[in-house]
């Protein structure tokens, strides 16, 4: 997978034009909702119970965590008051959101920033990525496969990240549903062997929490 961002130059040029699809996408939902859950298509309920979700990944006291696709951050303003000690880390790459997630946690530490060209040398306990691969672009199967790869290498303890899946009746035309056992099994041969999965443990979703 690693060689993929420098295949000639050909994963790098398709990731730009399918990541300013993804750019444009939220920076003009942003301008017509403004600092609101719709601006990221999220409801409060759904974002609620996916942040439930992700946190029984384990002991986050005292631990750092990167989340990537921080949007407005809501998952820093999520944990705030779940955990009492946390170093929390936000990026995106739409500009025009974690401009608006520094206003509002200017405590936090949020930038503006895509790990696919411009990787992150340090590391960190959790690694989160919430809903981030959903978004319906073109290629974003093989978006995904190579952000997870990324990600779970700056992972000291563990990754968690979730999904819709595949094996529903009615699919979302503005998402993407991924096969949870096509991803599962990728986490299992190209991360590691220590994984959790949790499918349709409420609405369509999947959670999946891979370990070192």
């Amino acid at each position: 997978m690693e060689k993929a961002l420098t295949d000639n130059g050909r994963f790098i040029n398709t990731w730009k034009t399918s990541k300013n699809i993804m750019v444009n996408k939220y920076k003009n939902l942003l301008a017509k909702h403004g600092d609101d859950l719709k601006s990221i298509q999220m409801s409060q309920d759904g974002q609620l119970f996916r942040f439930k979700k992700l946190l029984e990944i384990g002991d986050l006291n005292g631990k750092s965590i990167l989340d990537i696709g921080c949007g407005r951050a809501d998952l820093y303003d999520y944990l705030r008051h779940e955990i009492k000690d946390f170093k929390y880390t936000g990026i995106d790459i739409v500009p025009e959101l974690t401009k608006v997630a520094q206003s509002k946690y200017p405590d936090a530490n949020i930038h503006c920033r895509d790990i696919l060209e411009d990787p992150i040398d340090d590391t960190f306990d959790y690694i989160f990525i919430s809903m981030v691969i959903n978004n319906n672009i073109p290629n974003m199967e093989v978006f995904a496969k190579q952000l997870l790869n990324v990600a779970f290498k700056m992972a000291n303890v563990g990754l968690g990240f979730n999904f819709v899946s595949s094996y529903v009746n009615h699919k979302n035309p503005n998402g993407i549903n991924h096969d949870p056992v096509e991803m599962f099994d990728f986490c299992l041969n190209e991360l590691s062997k220590q994984v959790t999965i949790s499918h349709h443990y409420q609405r369509c979703d999947v959670s999946v929490f891979v370990y070192k």
